[in-house]
């Protein structure tokens, strides 16, 4: 679909979605009986990677792992590109997410973590030694890390490829530390942005306070911003301009995925599509559709982003 560049996509925080079935509502505090589980290997960086890869990129994966389950290598042979590991001891987390037969649903996240000081550069390491044309630093890092850890890697792979543009999706200090090295785009919620503007989440709904955040973010840090809405869009900030994507208008059956998917899309047509931010804006939008669309976590193929009607940016 576009010219094939090389990714390296690094998601430091990696888990496993465990989804228990209930037969009956939940209730705390006795014992509820599970009709079935379903247990995936996942992660934001992950999703990043298998969009990517599936519109024709050469992505190299970056994560940590115990060595015990081979989660990682399973999940880039089955989508065809590669998986590199450094070790760490205390485990892969686990996302708990106990669902209802009304469909309700109750998540506990573990944080991941801790690692060490050694760990932590062992990962870092890896990242300096497979530095492609298009790097993302995706997600969450377990406790241990340092604060400024997204900082210092970019600022790292600056130093040994000055030429590779550079998306960082986190939140909180990771992002807030993390934009002061100058990654070329963001990728925010609302809630994210917040932290970075001085608003709180529910004044970002209005779109002048929006603007005003975005605005504010990019001559402070310089970079590109994708501001992703749920079913309002997203808007783009940057050095090209301002510019808002309505969201695709399908039947809503699975949430997970989509502004990984969003941030993948857009990459991979403005910088291997050559398209100009509209469009690229356009095509991504249409991608997180494709993947709203999908139940669970499933994520798009090129075939269900063409069937996801046109869509148009207009100038914000």
């Amino acid at each position: 679909m576009f010219e094939s560049l090389n990714w390296t996509v690094l998601s430091a925080n990696p888990c496993i979605d465990r989804n228990l079935y209930l037969g009956t509502e939940l209730t705390c505090g006795t014992l509820n009986r599970v009709n079935y589980t379903v247990a995936s290997y996942a992660g934001k960086g992950l999703n990043v990677a298998t969009v990517a890869a599936r519109l024709g990129q050469k992505v190299d994966y970056l994560t940590f792992s115990d060595g015990m389950g081979g989660y990682a290598q399973e999940a880039a042979s089955r989508e065809g590109f590669y998986a590199y590991e450094a070790m760490f001891k205390c485990g892969i987390r686990t996302n708990t997410k106990i669902i209802e037969p009304n469909g309700r649903g109750t998540e506990c996240n573990e944080k991941g973590g801790p690692i060490s000081e050694q760990e932590f550069d062992g990962l870092k390491s890896l990242l300096l030694n497979h530095i492609g044309d298009i790097v993302v630093l995706s997600g969450s890092l377990p406790k241990g890390a340092p604060a400024w850890a997204y900082r210092e890697m970019i600022r790292e792979v600056r130093a040994v490829h000055s030429d590779s543009r550079i998306a960082l999706d986190a939140d909180g200090d990771f992002l807030k530390y993390g934009c002061e090295a100058g990654p070329d785009w963001i990728k925010p919620n609302r809630k994210e942005l917040s932290g970075l503007c001085g608003y709180t989440e529910a004044e970002l709904q209005d779109f002048e306070k929006l603007k005003e955040a975005c605005t504010r973010v990019f001559q402070t840090y310089g970079c590109d911003i994708l501001c992703t809405l749920d079913n309002s869009g997203a808007v783009y900030a940057g050095k090209e301009g301002f510019f808002r994507i309505p969201a695709a208008d399908v039947p809503p059956r699975g949430f997970s995925g989509a502004g990984d998917t969003f941030l993948g899309a857009f990459i991979s047509a403005k910088e291997a599509g050559g398209l100009p931010v509209d469009q690229a804006l356009a095509f991504a939008s249409r991608a997180a559709g494709a993947k709203v669309a999908l139940e669970g976590t499933a994520l798009p193929y090129p075939n269900d982003i063409e069937a996801v009607a046109s869509l148009t940016a207009t100038v914000w």
